[in-house]
């Protein structure tokens, strides 16, 4: 997060002129991740003693990750954004839907990516159900950090 913080200085001085700061943006992104760090330092380990509470905590480490950094990005990079017409409204309405069917689409392939990985580090005997089991985990987990990823950098990555 910090040479994130810091690689975002370095492209703002170089456009500086462009932009227009906002001092909102920055209390935002100051309290948002002031916020990640209470909750980190807070969050209890013994969450992860169970699957369950290990797959809660990787989704709330993936959210952790990307809220600071969504706000990190607007307040760097902030610049106004016209408003546009119905008509593009519509349009981008359905794009947004195949932007995020890519999405899915890349989380489902990395998630198998990693498991077929990972299966080849075993060894057989494992039983269907638990194959199943650790199958959609893999994808799962893959899919959900994307989606999730895609949720909050949508909007500064310009996607929205």
């Amino acid at each position: 997060m910090v040479l994130a913080t810091i690689l975002g200085f370095f492209i703002r001085s170089s456009v500086h002129e462009y932009l227009q700061t906002n001092s909102h943006e920055w209390r935002k992104a100051a309290i948002i991740s002031l916020a990640t760090i209470a909750i980190l330092a807070l969050y209890p380990e013994a969450i992860i003693q169970s699957s369950v509470g290990e797959l809660f905590s990787l989704a709330a480490g993936i959210v952790l990750l990307f809220a600071p950094m969504s706000a990190l990005i607007v307040a760097l990079i902030s610049n106004d954004i016209k408003e546009v017409d119905e008509h593009i409204k519509t349009r981008r309405f359905s794009r947004s839907w195949v932007q995020l069917l890519v999405v899915v689409f890349f989380g489902i392939a990395i998630g198998a990516f990693l498991l077929l990985g990972e299966s080849r580090e075993g060894k057989g005997g494992i039983p269907l159900p638990a194959r199943l089991i650790v199958s959609s985990i893999f994808v799962g987990a893959g899919t959900i950090g994307l989606v999730i990823a895609y949720a909050f950098l949508r909007k500064p990555l310009g996607l929205a």
